[in-house]
């Protein structure tokens, strides 16, 4: 990450930015510069600042957990997920909290698992500027899944990292930060085999046309570019989709 500084503008205001820049030993600027990744805080909250040879991006977490019209019946993640409100969902690959909030709009009580810190600090800022409760672990979700009863989780959410098929621009940028940030991710099916260890439902997001994770999908949810393959374990239970 040393590709990434920490903008400390204002000492008092940014403290926290200035304790996560020592502890992960990254450049500290007094404004954001032409470091190809900056993270800085402004009126509205944490962004990074991307610069490469495609030019410069701006990404801020914008909360979705109020989309009007968002409903269970519509949503293609919550179809995947079914369940009661308020049944415990774990996002085990928050990245920039998409899932996460949309499943907390819907009404599950989440828990998201973001592993690389400045993601993690960057969706904890967005968390707390929305109000939304959702439960926000800066770890590694095989740590998390390991604590967790299987018996209180409903379902284990994963979204392994692949090349954006939308077009649109706020998502090109959102690729471009996961790529200065963390590159790929090459332990997607440990996490996988961890999901199914932790609970008896797992959905796994994919690209719509791409193979399956594992074999055994149980059921598939599909949209137009993505699908998710439900894995439900003997004995748990599958609510009508």
């Amino acid at each position: 990450m040393q590709h990434v500084a920490v903008a400390v503008v204002d000492p008092e205001r940014d403290a926290d930015l200035a304790a996560l820049a020592r502890r992960l030993g990254l450049r500290v600027v007094g404004e954001p510069d032409a470091a190809p990744c900056t993270l800085a805080r402004d009126a509205r909250g944490l962004a990074f600042i991307i610069r490469d040879d495609t030019g410069t991006a701006l990404v801020r977490i914008e909360p979705e957990h109020a989309r009007p019209g968002l409903r269970r019946s519509t949503s293609l993640i919550a179809r995947a997920v079914g369940g009661a409100r308020g049944a415990l969902v774990v996002d085990a690959t928050a990245g920039l909290g998409r899932d996460a909030f949309e499943l907390a709009a819907l009404g599950y009580r989440v828990v998201a698992c973001e592993r690389h810190p400045l993601l993690a600090a960057l969706l904890r800022d967005a968390i707390e500027r929305a109000g939304a409760g959702i439960e926000l672990h800066a770890a590694d979700a095989r740590d998390v899944l390991v604590a967790l009863p299987r018996d209180a989780v409903h379902a284990v959410c994963l979204d392994p990292m692949f090349p954006p098929r939308d077009k649109r621009a706020a998502v090109r940028k959102e690729a471009r930060l996961l790529q200065h940030l963390v590159g790929t991710e090459p332990d997607e099916r440990d996490l996988l085999a961890a999901a199914r260890a932790c609970a008896g439902r797992v959905v796994v997001k994919r690209p719509r046309r791409a193979p399956p994770l594992a074999p055994d999908v149980t059921f598939a949810v599909a949209g137009r570019a993505v699908r998710f393959d439900v894995y439900v374990s003997a004995g748990a239970r599958t609510p009508a989709r």
